[in-house]
């Protein structure tokens, strides 16, 4: 019965529609007659209030403000526990490829978040570093990758190793701090440890059949936005949505303000 009474109370605390319309109003106002250190503020003020409506309202100073007012917004999407935060993150890429500071903030909140939806883009993003413009942000994209853990990344960063333990050529000049992340997340999103990416892909090859059954799935509640974690095979909480499915732990760097309330079922 307490249990119940203190979710009750806890679901009263998510903003309703008429709050978050509040908020949008607010924060328009002063988007418009604020400078750069007000707008910032008022951002973060806003996203106080956890509401979908409103975190896709940061959409637009994330991919058309200043890059002083897109950093802070970046970060302060970290805190906000919900798939909207990943989304705006996510879509706000593309207008910030050629801003470095900008995509490592948006890289870093991506992977504080750790939602598994946000991998594929990234993955995507590896994919491309023969692009000196994508190149240049990779080792933030990389971080993040390790800290989400989706099994989905290891083809792309074993595959990312092979190509530059080749043949010799001209290295890239950021290559160094590109291959030590790739090592890094490889070791984080698995528990294996190699340094050649043939001897990654080796693996890769050997074990990824038996990996899926061995995942640990944490879900995000609709109604509460809860975390809980479950071990391979149980069942899935009611009215949730998968956050992402880990070989191993999550690594503390990764877990964003809102998920420390996370609820964890050995």
């Amino acid at each position: 019965m307490i249990s119940l009474l203190l979710l009750a109370a806890f679901l009263q605390q998510l903003p309703t529609d008429a709050e978050a319309d509040a908020t949008l109003k607010t924060l328009k106002d002063e988007l418009a007659q604020r400078g750069i250190e007000g707008r910032v503020a008022a951002l973060k003020e806003a996203l106080k209030t956890a509401h979908e409506k409103v975190i896709k309202a940061i959409a637009d100073p994330l991919s058309k403000d200043a890059d002083s007012v897109r950093i802070p917004a970046a970060h302060a999407l970290s805190e906000v526990d919900h798939p909207a935060s990943v989304q705006v993150l996510l879509e706000a890429i593309p207008a910030n490829l050629n801003r470095p500071e900008v995509m490592n903030a948006i890289s870093a909140a991506l992977g504080t978040l750790g939602w598994e939806m946000a991998a594929g883009p990234l993955n995507e993003l590896v994919k491309k570093v023969g692009e000196t413009e994508v190149r240049a942000i990779l080792p933030g994209v990389v971080r993040a990758l390790g800290e989400i853990g989706s099994l989905s990344s290891v083809e792309v960063l074993a595959e990312f190793l092979v190509r530059v333990q080749g043949p010799r050529r001209n290295p890239w000049p950021n290559e160094g701090p590109i291959v030590s992340a790739s090592e890094n997340a490889l070791r984080t999103i698995t528990g294996a440890d190699f340094r050649r990416g043939t001897d990654w892909e080796e693996w890769w090859k050997t074990r990824q059949g038996d990996l899926a059954g061995k995942l640990k799935r944490t879900y995000w509640s609709r109604k509460s936005h809860e975390r809980t974690t479950i071990a391979p095979g149980e069942k899935a909480p009611e009215d949730s949505l998968l956050v992402v499915a880990r070989l191993t732990d999550s690594p503390a760097a990764g877990d964003a303000q809102s998920p420390k309330k996370r609820k964890k079922n050995k």
